[in-house]
């Protein structure tokens, strides 16, 4: 468009040297004409018309050529122009389709990178489901240890209380037995008196008796008192060693129960020792049987998919090989 108004203002002012050019030369015929003849006049005249023609003509051809140079022009711009808006279309194709390309790779990375990170969750998932299921393995092995150990401290516990209360009750029946052993003791005493004091009042009854009696008196009497005394020491003895008897086994009873205190607390200590040491084991492995359980978990679900994969490429081949068999049977 500016060449066109830059070749419009240089036509306008070829026009205009034009019409000044014609007027020049119309005034200098008006001179010419007055200054000569008429015949000259009219050859000049002529002349100058034929100038004028000539310079008509070639005004024409310039102005035909500046046309033509103009149109030229034109179509050059408008070829330009179409080639710009060509090229315009071009490099907005060719932008649109660098964006487009440009796009579709950042939608790809971006779902690439998406499913990086869904796999990446659903790998951490799994492996926190891994790792619960690898602790609670191990949770309820450590339960059942601690449960039979405390079971089987209780089976001692009850052991030693029974053999305890067995010992208890041994003496207590040694006490027991001990007081019908001396009252069968005392009995006998008391009876073998009464049959001493009983022959004795056969004797003094007697005829030898009561010439005796007469002979030496107070003679039963210290008979009958030998053997009272004779048999109260025998009853004494037996309360002696029945006294006796039942210090020993007073004293044997405190003993096995302060014994029986000190085997308990030895024991609650050795339970509660064990106890601590299988926690602190268990506490010390934990982390390694965790390891272990999740390892196999991991071997057992790769060993699943692997089936799974190999199931799937028979199928595979078995539907391809059923495929290429019907297209083989004739129609």
């Amino acid at each position: 468009m500016a060449k066109d108004a830059r070749a419009g203002q240089r036509a306008s002012i070829a026009r205009t040297s034009r019409v000044r050019q014609e007027r020049a030369d119309k005034a200098e015929q008006q001179r010419a004409a007055a200054a000569r003849p008429t015949a000259q006049w009219k050859e000049q005249e002529r002349k100058v018309e034929e100038r004028k023609a000539t310079e008509r003509a070639s005004a024409e051809e310039k102005e035909a050529a500046k046309k033509a140079e103009a149109e030229h022009k034109r179509e050059e711009a408008a070829k330009a122009a179409l080639k710009r808006a060509d090229d315009v279309k071009k490099k907005t194709a060719q932008r649109r389709e660098r964006q487009l390309q440009q796009d579709a790779k950042r939608e790809f990375n971006r779902k690439a990178e998406g499913d990086k990170i869904a796999a990446a969750k659903a790998e951490q998932i799994k492996e926190a489901a891994r790792v619960k299921r690898a602790e609670a393995i191990v949770g309820t092995r450590e339960k059942a240890q601690l449960s039979d150990l405390v079971a089987a401290q209780r089976y001692q516990t009850g052991q030693m209380r029974a053999a305890h209360r067995a010992e208890i009750e041994s003496h207590r029946h040694n006490i027991g037995g001990g007081h019908i052993h001396h009252a069968v003791k005392i009995g006998a005493i008391d009876a073998a008196e009464r049959r001493d004091l009983k022959a004795l009042d056969q004797q003094r009854n007697s005829i030898a008796g009561r010439v005796t009696a007469l002979a030496r008196p107070g003679h039963f009497a210290r008979q009958e008192k030998a053997i009272a005394e004779r048999h109260e020491a025998d009853r004494m003895t037996k309360h002696r060693d029945h006294e006796a008897l039942k210090e020993r086994q007073f004293t044997a009873m405190q003993a096995a129960r302060l014994r029986q205190a000190h085997e308990r607390k030895a024991g609650m200590e050795t339970h509660r020792f064990e106890t601590l040491a299988l926690r602190h084991a268990q506490q010390t492995s934990r982390p390694h049987q965790v390891e272990q359980h999740k390892a196999a978990m991991q071997r057992v679900e790769a060993r699943q998919v692997k089936e799974q994969d190999h199931k799937q490429e028979r199928s595979n081949g078995h539907d391809r090989d059923q495929g290429l068999q019907r297209s083989q049977v004739p129609a």
